[in-house]
């Protein structure tokens, strides 16, 4: 079992309230192949701590000018970013970002060579065939103006809506069809192979069930991610096999 090169990302979302709170939980999680994602406030901080994990921002606008309130990927590469989440749910539902405004987002981040994590799911459970049209519609339609050439450098993060904060973590037996449809989409649609990853209340307890598959590239850790103690765990479990 290989599990050494699985990435772990560590989504802080809005947390910590500190920075001397950052800078600890930065440390309990510096480790090669982990990309830890704090909030923008924290980046600066979160850099200066980082020895072997990657630094990676939750957000990221497609300009730069007169945006009040918003930094550019140029600008987050220039503080030594190097993956960018995109389209997470919260995103997409709090803040109305649609899969243009995705596209858009996907398109900067690659311009300024940050790798994109962007995010698909459902927001309901129907069935698998039904989760698989909703998720690869969403996915296609937040691609659809990025050259195929440049689909291989995506990582595709799986957050099944209903399972994202609450406990409900979806099965094995739940993801592994959308996994396998989402590679097999982005391969027709570019010959390229790419990372897809799975996220929704990963815990320390479940983490294994995940990354012992070699189709699943890692995880996307939300809650636990600002959890010192639970950090830790998940990372030893993946990296001590």
């Amino acid at each position: 079992m290989k599990t050494n090169n699985k990435l772990i990302v560590m989504n802080w979302k809005c947390n910590p309230r500190s920075t001397i709170e950052a800078s600890a939980l930065a440390a309990v999680s510096d480790k090669k192949g982990v990309i830890i994602c704090p909030p923008a406030v924290f980046l600066h901080i979160v850099a200066s701590k980082l020895k072997k994990a990657s630094l990676g921002a939750q957000n990221g606008f497609w300009a730069e000018g007169a945006y009040t309130g918003e930094y550019s990927f140029n600008q987050l590469k220039n503080i030594g970013v190097k993956y960018a989440i995109i389209g997470h749910s919260e995103r997409r539902f709090l803040f109305n970002e649609n899969s243009q405004i995705i596209s858009k987002k996907i398109i900067s981040a690659l311009a300024a060579n940050i790798s994109p994590i962007v995010c698909v799911g459902e927001k309901k459970r129907t069935s698998i065939s039904s989760a698989i049209k909703t998720v690869i519609a969403e996915l296609n339609n937040s691609l659809i103006d990025i050259p195929k050439e440049k689909l291989g450098k995506i990582i595709l993060a799986y957050e099944p809506v209903w399972a994202i904060g609450t406990g409900k973590n979806a099965s094995l037996a739940e993801i592994l069809p959308i996994i396998s449809a989402i590679k097999k989409n982005i391969m027709d649609l570019s010959g390229k192979k790419i990372k897809a990853i799975y996220g929704g209340s990963v815990s320390p307890e479940n983490v294994m069930e995940y990354v012992i598959d070699p189709s699943i590239d890692g995880v996307l850790v939300g809650g636990a991610s600002t959890d010192k103690q639970k950090s830790a765990k998940i990372i030893d479990k993946i990296r001590n096999i």
